[in-house]
Order: C-alpha cells, then structure tokens, then sequence
C-alpha cells in the first residue's frame, strides 16, 4: 500500500499549504486505532542506529519537543517505533506491522492532525521508502505546526538526506541545533554536526558539544528568554476589549465582508452570528468548555465534516485559539485550520490575520508579523493586525513601535468605536508610569 500524500508544503521559510482535509476543530474528538504488535523500523539519516537499540519509554517520548507527544495513544505508539534516544529502530528489514503503523497514522492526521501525528508518520514512510515525497511531506507538515520543534526539524533533515538533498538537510540539521534544549537533543542532527561518535550513537552521552567556542546550554537560554515575554499572551490579549464587542454579524452584507466562501451556508451563517462579532473577531459568546460552548463546538464540528469552507476553518482556528495557551499542543489544530482557511481565500484579511495570530501562538514570531503584514496590504482599512502587531512589539521591547501600530487604528479611514476606544486605552498603558 502506498502512503498517501496528505498533505503539500512549500519552502520551509515560507507558508505551508494544507491540502488534506484538515480542521482545527476536528481534533477535539476522534481517536488513535490501537496498536498491537510492535515492528521493527529503519532508520535513515546521517548515521544508521544500531539494532540492539533497546525501545523508548513513555520518559523517553516525552522529551520530544513536538507538539502532540503528550497525547497518550501517540505516545505509546512511539514507544514501538523509536529508540531510546528517540530515533526510529533500526533492522535489517521491514516487516508487514510498519505498513499497520502507518495506515493508523494516515487516518490519525486526518482525524485528528497534529505535529506529532505527522512526524511519527514521517518516519514511519522513511523507513519504509527512505527519502520518498510521502515521508517528506509528513515531514514538512510537522515542522509547519511546530515551528520551534527541535526534533521536527531534526527529522525533516533525516528524510532529506535520505532523498539525497544534502544542502537542505545541513539547513534543517543547522536549525534543530539552534533550537535544541538541554536533554532533549535530536539524534540525527547531533551526529550531523559530529557531536557524537559511533559509542556515543549507541546510547551514550558526549560531554564535549560545544558550536564555535560557547556553551551551547548558554546559547539556547539566551534565545528562550527572548520568547518569555510572549509566555502569558491570551487571545483575549489581542482583541479590542471584550466587552466593547458587543455587536455580533447579523446580515449576510456583514459575513461576506470577511471576504471568507461559505457564508451561503445558512447553517454556517447563523453560527456565524453566534461565534462572530463585529467588525470581524472570533469571540465566543460564553465561557469556552461551558455546556453551550459544547453545543457551538459541536454543530462546527458537524460542518467541518461536510466539507471544510473558508469560513468554518476560520471560525474553527479562532474557536481554538480563545482558550488554549501560547505555545501548548492545542495550537497545532488552530494553525492547521487557519492554514486552510487562508488556502481556501487567499485575498481575504481577516483570514491571514488569523493566521498570523495561530503562528504567534505557535512561537512563529517573524512569520506572525508577515502574515499580519499581509493582512493588512490586503485591507488597509482593517485594525484587527494593528492590535496583534502592538502586542507583539511591546512584548519585544518595542514601545515606539507598538504605538505606532494603535495610533494607525486612530487614523483609520472608518475605525469602529469599540477599535477607537481600544485602541486609546491601550496607548496610555505604554505610557511610562509616573
């Protein structure tokens, strides 16, 4: 059986396309089919691992920074797969249980799309068919949705060398040691950079790794307090005052604004006008996990399995992103669904604007700012990046610069009142105390 292509990603700098049938609300609910009998794998990369590599543990996994490898039925599926310093095991062959392994993936990142999800089926189709585009693919996708993933670029380096592009696997081999933490070091990509040797590959630890004449340990901590700042972000954080939006859409003029398809669905349409506030935020109009909150989720979730529309995924992203954490595994659904939406209408504003928020969310920064960026060439008129684009530079440490950003709210050609206001109140918190 051959693996199939889910997924289509260009340039690891730029956006990723999803083209499987990918929702972010779709991952609430459905489940991994068990797994039974262990396989051996494959690995492939710089450096074969050897066969006696003894299989990982549930602490071993959960050293992989991927988001989804929390999860507890991903989890013990890659107990079989890898080793214990998280490579795929490697044999001599492949036997019948590794085709198992990854029709239980291709339906889980279907179901249910995660990182994890995707890069386990990554190196389940490398070790198949090393360097082949199905594992490719897989692996491209895991690093859209953990762009901060050490391993996940670790991985994409394995299945390129595998495929003979040694260029682009030095880049991603380069980028998971940047991004790599204190004891969760990849494995392909130490071996790459020549931090180990062949005892060191079996299972050892080597003392010695040091890049250019510093301590990487010191390194990597200077990057991470770079990012504490944003730790604390909430969605709510980058809306205009909650409760200065309470207008929701009530016409079909308002939804089709959003310049999102589907809003001739008339059941979609008037979850619009439930999840939906003017002038083009996701709010929800209850307290997220509430009984009502369920019942919403529930009927989106009923219209993502139709088909997913430009607006669902949209609605879907936005619904996932008001009450998960900067940076939690949550995300991963949001940033699939917004990629989707803005697949589905490329033109539209407010459908980039939510994908900047689900890559800042995802600890994507600079790839935040430009999709933001983007939104706003597309609509110069809209403030919804103004305030996302504020918070990310006061949290950058750059004051003159958020001002900027909540000053061209004021200067709006057709600002709404509830921006305005916002907008204001938002300024004078940037005014130095005193």
């Amino acid at each position: 059986m051959e693996c199939r292509e889910v997924i289509q990603v260009v340039d690891l700098r730029g956006v990723y396309t999803l083209v499987a049938l990918c929702s972010a609300v779709v991952v609430l609910t459905g489940c991994l089919p068990a797994v039974e009998d262990e396989g051996p794998a494959i690995e492939k990369g710089p450096r074969r691992v050897a066969a006696a590599d003894r299989p990982a543990s549930k602490e071993d996994v959960n050293r992989i920074d991927v988001a989804g490898a929390e999860d507890p039925e991903l989890n013990e599926l890659a107990q079989q797969l890898l080793n214990t310093r998280g490579a795929f095991r490697g044999e001599e062959g492949v036997s019948g249980d590794w085709a198992e392994y990854r029709a239980t993936l291709q339906v889980r990142v279907q179901e249910r799309p995660s990182a994890f999800a995707y890069w386990l089926l990554a190196g389940v189709c490398n070790s198949i068919a090393p360097g082949s585009s199905e594992a490719l693919a897989a692996a491209k996708q895991a690093v859209a949705l953990a762009p901060q993933s050490a391993w996940a670029y670790d991985l994409l380096g394995a299945v390129l060398a595998a495929a003979g592009q040694d260029a682009e696997a030095a880049e991603a081999f380069s980028r998971a040691l940047q991004l790599a933490r204190s004891g969760s070091q990849p494995p392909n990509a130490q071996a790459w950079g020549g931090g180990q040797d062949e005892d060191v590959m079996r299972g050892g630890q080597d003392e010695d790794v040091t890049r250019g004449g510093q301590d990487e340990d010191v390194l990597r901590a200077l990057a991470d307090a770079g990012l504490q700042a944003f730790a604390n972000v909430r969605y709510a954080d980058l809306l205009p005052a909650p409760a200065l939006l309470t207008e929701r859409v009530d016409s079909a003029a308002a939804l089709s604004a959003l310049q999102l398809p589907g809003t001739e669905d008339a059941e979609l349409a008037e979850l619009a006008r439930e999840l939906v506030a003017l002038p083009g935020y996701v709010l929800p109009p209850v307290e997220p996990k509430s009984p009502k909150w369920r019942q919403l989720m529930g009927k989106l979730k009923k219209k993502l399995g139709q088909g997913a529309s430009a607006l669902a995924s949209w609605m879907g992203a936005g619904a996932l992103l008001a009450d998960a954490q900067w940076g939690s595994s949550e995300v991963s659904g949001a940033l699939a669904a917004a990629l989707k939406a803005a697949e589905l209408a490329p033109d539209s504003a407010p459908a980039h604007y939510m994908l900047g928020i689900a890559r800042y969310f995802s600890k994507d920064v600079n790839q935040a700012v430009e999709e933001l960026k983007r939104a706003l060439k597309l609509d110069a008129d809209f403030a919804a990046p103004h305030f996302v684009l504020a918070d990310i530079f006061a949290r950058q440490g750059q004051p003159a610069k958020a001002k900027a950003e909540l000053q061209a709210i004021l200067k709006l050609a057709k600002p709404g009142g509830a921006e305005y206001r916002a907008a204001e109140e938002k300024l004078k918190l940037l005014e130095p105390a005193g």
